[in-house]
């Protein structure tokens, strides 16, 4: 029996562990739409462009990952960014990643996975629906 105990307290720590590595990103109602014949919103009539847009908790970035499929997530870095404001990931010049300036951590913007840590947990994702001519809605 003290086996038994041991590995339930060892499971609970690991636990724990884990979920202290990220402080994860408030949840905040996000409902918006973009038309992509906007010119605020060009980047997004291209495979791989992105725009950031306010809301969320530290506004959405919004990526065309397809000619048919788009992602959004918070810009809000969930290693450090609800403690932090400066922690806001940015685009990179390779238009398909962003990084937090302040722990380095790198983000795929086709699935919010990370690509470089110290960040374990993925960009907070919104549901991006095409509606297949020109609008693009956000919500959670």
């Amino acid at each position: 029996m003290p086996v038994f105990v041991f590995i339930l307290l060892a499971a609970g720590t690991s636990c724990r562990k884990d979920s202290t590595t990220c402080n994860g990103v408030p949840n905040v109602a996000v409902n918006f739409a973009l038309d992509l014949n906007q010119p605020t919103n060009v980047n997004l009539q291209i495979v791989e462009g992105s725009v950031i847009v306010t809301g969320g908790y530290d506004n959405v970035v919004v990526y065309r990952y397809t000619t048919s499929q788009f992602t959004a997530f918070d810009c809000c870095c969930p290693y450090d960014g609800a403690t932090n404001s400066k922690a806001v990931v940015q685009l990179n010049s390779n238009k398909f990643s962003m990084t937090c300036p302040v722990c380095g951590s790198t983000f795929n913007l086709s699935d919010g996975s990370v690509i470089k840590g110290p960040s374990k947990c993925s960009l907070k994702p919104y549901v991006a629906s095409f509606d297949g001519v020109s609008t693009v809605s956000v919500t959670n």
